[in-house]
């Protein structure tokens, strides 16, 4: 817990978009912590990697909602592109949510719960922070039909792209509100070869860099 407290601390000491320069000056657009107008902050990505039952989603979980109960100006990602034991959905979809409640709930709470948001709706719609009893609301997800990133590798690197993009629309029209973004990545627990190579092939889609959280 000591970990996860310093963790959470350095997510929360992040200063918001109110106290950074605004996309209106394009020669601030370059500063440290600010990023380029495309590209999620590095600062607001966190991957988690690690072998399985090493505690890597729950710990991601606890991570976002945390952030989404206690920093209430911030809107909270998750990105799951674990097909096989996916946090939110059933296995074979990798997706990408808005975290609008406790994901600190049994694994078929968190996906009943999801089910109700799952008609993935539009961005300009889900920007707005609004009263949400569900744990998640859905923004886009990819069926990739397997269990592991090994099988259809093209149509699972294409769809965590194609979700990184959609994380990329919603930050890009949050910051027009000055409304911050913190983004969660939950990978596959298979972190050895063409796994390793997968979450490799994610982390790629950050061209502004993550913090990677290594559990082992």
């Amino acid at each position: 817990w000591h970990s996860f407290s310093a963790i959470f601390e350095s997510i929360a000491s992040e200063n918001t978009l109110d106290s950074k320069p605004g996309p209106s000056d394009p020669s601030t657009l370059g500063m440290a912590g600010y990023g380029d107008f495309d590209e999620i902050a590095a600062d607001d990505v966190w991957v988690g990697v690690g072998a399985k039952s090493q505690g890597k989603s729950t710990l991601l979980r606890a991570l976002a909602t945390v952030t989404q109960q206690k920093l209430n100006s911030v809107h909270v990602l998750f990105l799951d592109t674990d097909s096989g034991q996916p946090e939110l959905t059933p296995p074979g979809f990798v997706s990408l949510y808005k975290v609008t409640g406790s994901l600190l709930i049994s694994a078929a709470q968190r996906v009943a719960k999801a089910a109700h948001s799952n008609n993935a709706p539009k961005l300009e719609s889900s920007i707005s922070r609004g009263d949400q009893s569900d744990a998640a609301s859905a923004i886009a997800m990819r069926y990739v039909g397997q269990l592991t990133p090994s099988h259809h590798a093209h149509l699972y690197r294409s769809s965590v792209s194609a979700l990184v993009a959609c994380a990329k629309q919603y930050y890009r029209k949050a910051k027009d509100e000055h409304i911050r973004v913190v983004l969660f990545v939950n990978t596959p627990g298979w972190v050895r070869g063409y796994g390793a190579e997968s979450i490799a092939s994610t982390l790629q889609n950050f061209r502004a860099g993550a913090q990677v959280l290594q559990v082992s």
